[in-house]
């Protein structure tokens, strides 16, 4: 949306579609967009395929200034200390101050 609601004069808020550079991510459905600073943060979802459901990439970034998109690889510390979410879907996700908290969804076994 490229018109903020405190416009004056009565303009009317437009949309503009943008093309955002770098590898696009698949089509998912039940993921979350998350905003912090000036980087979009989508995580999870999933993406029917003609062999079943099949978890999207746990995490994309949009850097909006730059409209440059990545699929950053997560790594775990050891399978006993868990670093990242499981995968999943139809969660929520709220952002406080600098963090992403992260509910609820259904998780891939």
């Amino acid at each position: 949306l490229s018109s903020s609601c405190s416009s004056s004069g009565g303009a009317m808020p437009r949309w503009i579609q943008s093309q955002p550079q770098g590898r696009p991510r698949q089509s998912c459905e039940g993921h979350t967009a998350s905003v912090v600073e000036r980087t979009l943060y989508i995580l999870f979802g999933k993406h029917e395929d003609e062999n079943g459901n099949v978890f999207c990439p746990p995490l994309t970034m949009l850097d909006t200034d730059t409209m440059m998109l990545c699929t950053p690889v997560l790594e775990q510390a050891n399978a006993r200390q868990r670093m990242t979410p499981s995968d999943r879907e139809g969660h929520s996700a709220a952002v406080i101050e600098d963090r992403i908290y992260i509910f609820g969804g259904t998780v891939r076994t």
